[in-house]
This record gives structure tokens, C-alpha cells and sequence, in this order.
């Protein structure tokens, strides 16, 4: 099992309950849905879906999460969080070290859906609440499971706190000073100031993360400064803290399942359930740059003519094709976006029929509006690779987010103590 060094350590040192151990032995520190029965897991800041998962610290701000389940039971559905390090790995610490309140939380709101052919239950909380309170800064893992007779994991999302002001961060975003990767990437030049923040070894007490819109697999990791002066680090470099642009992103609407929205070439319905084709997508054309306004990857739930879309949304299988001109490739191609919470996994890759020479692939999503793009993941890699289908260019609109996180073998904990939301070519 992935995380079966942290398990050992935990069951020897009793650093959480016997729940928790058994959930972390059936999980994997992801965005990742573990249960059929469980669509559209949506976890946000405050009311605004579009919003990025984070909040400051004893602030007054909370996160909405809101699920779908087709069980159509009445289960006995908990919540739970693991604080986790800097790069994502359980924290060598206690529950009741960063929780106040109940381990394991109730989700007692609840709506059954309403004039749908798909019939589901929707769950809705905001957290911190009066049951529960996040006590430390830092990256967290919510994990939502059943509690029968042993506990079943549903899905997980990962969320962060952050502390403001311990610390002045001065990211730059721009085009790329690399004279072969201007017309393609984007570069993050970062300053900190930590005069005062008491800081032993900043050059191991700090880590700097840098990601590219929601997407994990290819975020920055652990970049070190290359310059220094008193109590001020500079990381300042060509080429280890630039991305690939990519494109603007894809789109296509299904706010009405009665009407045509964009890119949607044909809609029907089998077994109760809707079919949606959108139009064919192929390798976009590498000679210039298209603008196209976007919303960076992500989604909305949204119905058309109706007051709620949580609870009036319908779902449909949406068919995504994409023509190859290289034939079948040596890797995976994925749909990617919020639409799949940006994984590379079994739920969004894409199948190559020889016959068409194309790549498929088939999602269930709920009533909104999408963007998505595609992937290329050679083989043996873990990152994908935008170039291959999109194009990459230096005009594309994206968001960046730079986060500074502070490691003390004192706390045995990593606390994020700055966080910058960052936009290139906004319109």
C-alpha cells in the first residue's frame, strides 16, 4: 500500500485513532472518487464555485463541499481531515493537534433530487462549522466515508490554510526570458522577505511550490533560491521555474439537455440516462494563437430555467473524441480539467479505435458548463504534456498560484505562511 511507511509509524506511535489509520490504509492522498455511487464533488472557498480551495486562518472564511449520490440510501455519511506536508504526505502529527471538535463529522443536509431521469441525493456542509475547527495552517486531505461496519471511503479533496502576513512574497509572472521557450512558456521569479519570521536554515525550512491553474502533476516542487542577501532569498531562474502556456482551454456547454449548447453536435436518450456527443476535436492548428475566452479549466453547475442546479441538474454521458494524426502513440491521452478534478487516471483516458484513427472517451457529468483539454503523457512519465494537441503559447490566458510553506522539526508539521494567486494575459 502507498502509504504504508506513515501507517507503521502511526500504529506505533498512536498518532491517530483507529478510524483515521483505517481510512489512510484505503486511500491515496488525491483528489479521487473510491465509490460508483458518488458524482460532482465539489469543494470550494465560501459561495463562489469557481474560487480555489483555500482560506486564512482563523478568519472567519469556510469552505462549501457538496456531493451527489445515486444510492439513493440513507447511509451514515462522516467527514474527517489529514494534515498533510508540503508535498502532499500524511503529517507526523496528531489529530488533536490541528482538530477542535469531532474527528469524524455527520453530513446531515441533505436534498433529494428534483424532476431528474437520474435520481440522486445531494449533500451539502461548510466547515470549518460548529462541530468542527481546523486549527493549523497547512495542506489538509478531506476525506468523506461511510461508517458501516467497516469504513468505506467515498471520495477525498484537498484543501489548504494559510497564515497571512508572516512573511513578504514577491512572486513575477511573465513571458520566458529563455530566448528558445519565449514564444511557449510563462516563468515565476520569486523574492521573500523574511525579516521577520525567525528562520534557523532557510535554505531546508523553506519550500516553495508553484502551480499552473488546478493541475498537480506538473507543479513545482521545492525550488531553492539561487541568490541570497540578509534575511531576503531570490529565486531566480530560466528554466526550472517556467511552464509550458498551453492553450486556451476547450469548451462545451450542456446547461440545457433540450437544446444544442457549444460544441455539443447531438443529444439523446438511452435507459433514462442523456447522451451527449460534442463535436469531433482534433490537434489544433500550430501555427498562430487563437484567443478564446476561458474560465482556466474549470466548471460550472448550472441548469438552465431552473432555481437549483444542485438539486435539478440531470446527468449525462458525454462521448469526447479526438482525431490522432500520429495514429496510436506511445502513452496516454487524457480529457483533462475540473470536469475529472485534474487526474490522469482510468476515469478520463482515452481509448484509441484504430478504425478512426481517434481517441475516446466517456464521462458521466451533471448539468453546466465546461472547459477541458488534452493531455499527452509519454510513456513511463507522470506529467502532461499540453504541446502535443494544444500548442503552447506565450499569449494564453492562465492562473498560477506560489505557495511558501515553513518546515520546524519543533512542530513536525509544515505551516503555509504565504500564498499568491497570480493571472497572465487577462482579459
Amino acid at each position: 500500500m502507498k502509504y504504508c511507511l506513515y501507517l507503521i509509524l502511526f500504529i506505533l506511535t498512536g498518532k491517530v485513532s483507529a478510524q483515521v489509520e483505517e481510512l489512510l490504509s484505503k486511500i491515496e492522498i488525491e483528489n479521487k472518487i473510491y465509490s460508483g455511487n458518488i458524482h460532482t464533488p465539489l469543494l470550494y472557498k465560501g459561495e463562489d464555485p469557481l474560487s480555489s480551495p483555500v482560506i486564512r486562518l482563523n478568519s472567519g472564511e469556510y469552505f462549501r463541499l457538496r456531493f451527489d449520490d445515486f444510492s439513493m440510501e440513507m447511509n451514515n455519511y462522516k467527514y474527517t481531515f489529514i494534515h498533510c506536508s508540503h508535498d502532499w504526505k500524511v503529517s507526523d502529527i496528531m489529530v488533536n493537534d490541528y482538530l477542535d471538535g469531532f474527528e469524524a463529522t455527520d453530513l446531515l443536509d441533505y436534498e433529494f433530487s428534483f424532476n431528474t431521469y437520474q435520481p440522486y441525493i445531494h449533500y451539502s456542509t461548510a466547515f470549518p462549522n460548529d462541530q468542527v475547527n481546523l486549527r493549523l495552517s497547512g495542506n489538509y486531505l478531506l476525506v468523506v466515508f461511510d461508517e458501516q461496519d467497516e469504513v468505506i471511503p467515498l471520495f477525498t479533496q484537498r484543501f489548504s490554510i494559510f497564515e497571512e502576513d508572516l512573511v513578504k512574497l514577491y512572486p513575477n509572472l511573465h513571458i520566458a526570458r529563455l530566448p528558445r521557450n519565449r514564444d511557449t512558456h510563462h516563468e515565476i521569479d520569486v523574492e521573500l522577505d523574511y525579516t521577520d519570521f525567525t528562520v534557523y536554515n532557510p535554505m531546508e525550512e523553506f519550500h516553495l511550490v508553484l502551480q499552473q491553474n488546478g493541475r498537480w502533476d506538473n507543479a513545482i516542487r521545492d525550488l531553492k533560491p539561487n541568490r541570497f542577501k540578509t534575511e531576503y532569498l531570490v529565486y531566480d531562474y530560466e528554466k526550472e521555474n517556467s511552464f509550458p502556456a498551453g492553450n486556451e482551454f476547450r469548451e462545451f456547454s450542456i446547461k440545457s439537455l433540450q437544446t444544442y449548447g457549444i460544441h455539443v453536435k447531438r443529444i439523446g436518450r438511452k435507459d433514462s440516462i442523456f447522451r451527449v456527443k460534442l463535436m469531433h476535436d482534433g490537434e489544433r492548428d500550430k501555427a498562430y494563437y487563437t484567443f478564446n475566452f476561458d474560465i482556466n479549466g474549470k466548471k460550472q453547475i448550472h441548469v438552465v430555467n431552473r432555481n437549483n442546479p444542485h438539486t435539478e441538474g440531470d446527468y449525462a454521458f458525454v462521448n469526447f473524441t479526438l482525431a490522432s494524426p500520429f495514429g496510436e502513440m506511445n502513452g496516454d491521452i487524457y480529457v483533462v480539467g475540473d470536469l475529472n478534478h485534474w487526474q490522469l487516471d482510468e476515469s478520463n483516458r482515452m481509448e484509441y479505435r484504430p478504425r478512426t484513427n481517434s481517441y475516446r472517451s466517456i464521462m458521466l457529468l451533471k448539468q453546466g458548463y465546461y472547459n477541458y483539454q488534452y493531455l499527452f503523457v509519454p510513456e513511463g512519465d507522470v506529467a502532461g504534456i499540453t504541446e502535443t494537441f494544444e500548442g503552447d503559447y506565450f499569449q494564453a490566458n492562465n492562473e498560477y498560484q506560489v505557495y511558501l510553506y515553513h518546515s520546524n522539526q519543533s512542530l513536525l508539521y509544515d505551516r503555509l505562511i504565504a500564498i499568491k494567486f497570480l493571472e497572465i494575459n487577462a482579459f
